[in-house]
């Protein structure tokens, strides 16, 4: 998935709970936690932050992460989605409370590079 922006003033968590609520309405994720970067790393945002979701699929709980970016003059927000089966980049390491929650590789139809980014993340 490229990047989706939307303008707005709001704070990263309130664009999250407003662009993912069927997410969070179907109960798919069981815990999300919000990584603020800092310096921004992106020159042309700034502020950013990376949120780590623990997600339910359909027969494992894998690891979804969104990128948010706010323009320099603060009046958009970009996002960008991905899941660990791409092996995302991220300026954070994921946190401990959602990689425990996390299905063991054996569970995932397709892992992917979620094993390389799950074995990057310690």
């Amino acid at each position: 998935m490229g990047w989706c922006g939307i303008n707005t003033d709001k704070s990263f968590n309130e664009v999250f709970r407003n662009e993912f609520v069927s997410y969070l309405n179907n109960e798919m994720i069981r815990r999300y936690i919000e990584c603020h970067v800092d310096p921004p790393y992106d020159h042309d945002t700034c502020d950013e932050s990376e949120f780590f979701l623990a997600v339910f699929r359909t027969s494992y709980i894998g690891c979804d992460i969104i990128i948010f970016k706010r323009s320099l003059d603060k009046s958009t927000v970009l996002y960008k989605m991905m899941s660990d089966i791409e092996g995302p980049y991220t300026i954070n390491k994921c946190p401990k409370e959602i990689l425990d929650l996390l299905s063991p590789i054996e569970h995932y139809n397709q892992p992917g590079y979620a094993k390389k980014w799950r074995d990057d993340q310690y």
